[in-house]
């Protein structure tokens, strides 16, 4: 199975046949809005499975060892987009993979030339959120209004869980994987065979571990960037702070999903503890819409000349 096969859906608008470990980075703005995700140097024959880790709408995921390195791997149900989705979810994870690998390296650079981005500090709108997100890109334009720099404080991080590329799952693969694991979901997969993206196994963390502040920062920091967060689910989390299901963000350049009227109230400057809800053993990161009293962490925007917050 490969991207040009006409039995699936047509992957090449968002994937790259280049192997992740060659893979040169494009900063330019249309790599922003037409981002691909390279392919894993590695293929699904070459994974030693270790467990199942769990099923959610989009697909299944399973904890893998490859070489000496610990992997998720993500095989989503559908080879091309669903009839009944407006979107497919394999395309939209491939492309916010591929853009937060980018952010992640123009914010490290930002930090350490010192030269600040400049973004809207609270962005409500599509066309902010687009200009956010083209901030991150080696293609930025005239300054708008009400813009700010904005640069990665010494004393902050941005946890971004790295991605190893996409790869195919042909179909006598996926029926020994799911006959490995004696799990009966098989018949939730195309049964020709599907696709999968694979991510470093953050093993440590979550529940107890998750520190609300961080999660609230990291949250925010989405939203700059113009990703629609979804609502905080709390397996969806592991360290203290590192998001690991990319199904929650989504990119305002590719595709439909990005909920504009959700998007322009969204505040991610307001967190509450993280309760232990019924006294069950779930924990769930309460927000402004609960009965709890939420606890207010406000981030103030620095100037890089001066280290003052900006009014």
């Amino acid at each position: 199975m490969d991207a040009q096969d006409h039995r699936y859906g047509d992957i090449t608008r968002f994937t790259s046949e280049t192997l992740k470990t060659e893979e040169k980075l494009d900063f330019s703005w249309p790599s922003f809005c037409y981002p691909k995700l390279a392919r894993c140097p590695f293929d699904v024959k070459d994974l030693a499975f270790e467990a199942c880790l769990g099923k959610g709408v989009d697909g299944m995921v399973f904890k893998a060892q490859h070489e000496d390195k610990t992997v998720v791997l993500k095989i989503f149900f559908h080879n091309e987009q669903p009839k009944v989705y407006d979107y497919w979810p394999f395309e939209r994870e491939c492309m916010t993979a591929a853009l937060l690998e980018k952010i992640a390296v123009r914010v490290r650079e930002s930090r350490e030339t010192k030269q600040p981005l400049h973004v809207y500090p609270s962005p409500t709108t599509h066309s902010q959120a687009l200009y956010n997100l083209q901030a991150f890109s080696s293609n930025t334009g005239p300054l708008s209004e009400n813009v700010v720099p904005w640069i990665l404080r010494d004393d902050q991080e941005i946890n971004i869980n790295p991605c190893y590329g996409w790869l195919p799952i042909r179909a006598d693969d996926l029926r020994n994987v799911m006959d490995w694991c004696k799990r009966p979901e098989l018949d939730d997969f195309d049964l020709a065979g599907s696709y999968c993206i694979a991510y470093n196994y953050v093993g440590h963390g979550g529940g107890e571990a998750l520190d609300a502040e961080k999660i609230a920062w990291h949250q925010h920091f989405f939203h700059l960037a113009g990703f629609f967060v979804a609502g905080f689910k709390h397996d969806n989390w592991r360290g203290d702070s590192t998001l690991i299901d990319m199904g929650d963000l989504v990119s305002p350049a590719n595709g439909p999903g990005w909920p504009y009227h959700i998007y322009r109230t969204s505040s991610f400057l307001v967190v509450t503890t993280i309760a232990r809800p019924y006294n069950t053993d779930s924990f769930c990161l309460s927000c402004l819409f609960s009965l709890s009293t939420p606890l207010i962490f406000e981030y103030d925007v620095f100037c890089e000349e001066d280290g003052l917050p900006l009014d």
